[in-house]
């Protein structure tokens, strides 16, 4: 997949930012070329905007798991979006949903991790680094499934903090004052 922006769409509105590359004849190639094929075309209209893969991105990943494409999608989302939570050092297959108790003064955060590579147990992700973005002051982070307190630090932002283990879900617990 090459970045460009010689490929032109239709739509005065639209964009093609990455193509395919012509396909590799042999296993030594210098380097691959362009082609004219759209891997990605972006299209704007008012206040929206539309992002299309022209191909069969999902079932591709779904039967090779190419490492690029979670990367991919969390580029463009994290480009037109901003995400109230980053987590650093999980798996591609994790899912993370915010619950505001305002009346209870916290946030809870819940994890579930979807790594089962033997179709029965869990790939446990080790030390999750976690930056939540929080306007309120933090009073305690606590993980409800392992029982423990977690150590925070301010950030400019809100706070950080390091999940040690998740193993299939957990549920943190941010208290603030």
């Amino acid at each position: 997949v090459y970045c460009c922006r010689a490929a032109r769409p239709r739509n005065a509105g639209a964009r093609t930012p990455a193509v395919f590359s012509k396909p590799i004849i042999s296993n030594i190639a210098a380097s691959a070329e362009k082609s004219d094929a759209p891997f990605l075309i972006v299209n704007a209209h008012g206040k929206g905007k539309c992002y299309y893969f022209p191909a069969m991105f999902h079932e591709f990943y779904q039967e090779n798991h190419p490492s690029m494409y979670p990367l991919i999608l969390r580029n463009i989302i994290a480009g037109e979006v901003d995400l109230p939570i980053g987590i650093s050092g999980a798996f591609n297959t994790l899912d993370a949903r915010l619950r505001i108790q305002k009346d209870k003064k916290r946030l809870m955060i819940h994890l579930i991790n979807f790594v089962i590579p033997d179709g029965e147990h869990v790939l446990p992700a080790c030390n999750l680094a976690i930056e939540l973005k929080l306007a309120e002051k933090a009073q305690q982070v606590r993980a409800l499934r392992a029982e423990k307190d977690l150590a925070f630090t301010k950030t400019p932002t809100g706070i950080a903090f390091t999940l040690p283990v998740l193993e299939e879900f957990e549920v943190v617990v941010v208290d603030w004052q």
